[in-house]
């Protein structure tokens, strides 16, 4: 059985999680597996595979980004003017949301003033039967 089938398995048998939710989740991993070779999910892209709010929609995320059920690694990263990103940890990240003034060094880069609008984070799929050899493909 595949971890896609153990995950299902779980949301289904999991008293706790709302109908509503589970549906939207079941959505989202019905993608995932009609789509493999999609690994890029930002927020956006949740929310109308899910066909979820915002707050539904970033709760199906971290639910999955969770040790037990865990389909997405998050990613977090400032986008330069020409497109570049630099990657960023989590703490990094969300100093850099409070803490604009102080500029951000990092990988030969320093930023000056950092702008919020540049701050960005999405999910992959941290799924291993998913080879990282291909390129990804963004729908």
């Amino acid at each position: 059985m595949g971890h896609l089938e153990q995950v299902k398995i779980k949301i289904h048998n999991d008293p706790v999680l709302q109908l509503e939710l589970k549906e939207e989740m079941f959505r989202l991993i019905t993608y995932i597996e009609k789509n493999p070779k999609i690994k890029y999910f930002p927020l956006t892209k949740i929310k109308s595979i899910t066909k979820s709010n915002n707050a539904q929609c970033m709760n199906i995320a971290i639910y999955f980004c969770g040790e037990t059920l865990k389909i997405f690694e998050p990613r977090y990263s400032y986008i330069l003017e020409d497109n570049q990103e630099v990657e960023l940890t989590k703490s990094e990240f969300k100093y850099y949301l409070y803490h604009r003034h102080e500029c951000l060094s990092k990988d030969g880069f320093v930023i000056c003033p950092v702008l919020k609008e540049r701050l960005f984070f999405y999910f992959t799929t941290s799924l291993s039967s998913y080879s990282d050899d291909e390129d990804w493909e963004i729908d």
